[in-house]
């Protein structure tokens, strides 16, 4: 993300940020981002524990669990923003 020409506005990451939600997955998760100068907006689903994602993350202004029925919303608002008709859920970019 840091090489991007323009570099990234924004970056939002979306469920199942780490695998099990300890402490220890939530700061390796915080050590690549941590280096980023534009706003990162995490979305912790179902599955992703709030609590050692908030320490990991303490300037964060809202960590709360995003149900399917808002990242749904959520997605299909990118999907019309982005111009196109391709899934959301079945497009990845590798982040160097």
């Amino acid at each position: 993300m840091l090489a991007l020409k323009p570099p990234a506005s924004s970056l939002v990451l979306t469920c199942d940020l780490v695998e099990r939600g300890s402490a220890e997955e939530c700061a390796l998760l915080q050590q690549p981002l941590s280096p980023l100068i534009c706003p990162v907006c995490l979305m912790p689903c179902n599955h992703d524990l709030v609590e050692p994602m908030r320490l990991a993350f303490p300037d964060h202004p809202k960590l709360e669990p995003v149900t399917d029925a808002v990242l749904s919303t959520f997605l299909l608002w990118v999907r019309e923003v982005a111009g196109t008709q391709a899934s959301p859920f079945c497009h990845s970019t590798a982040i160097t």
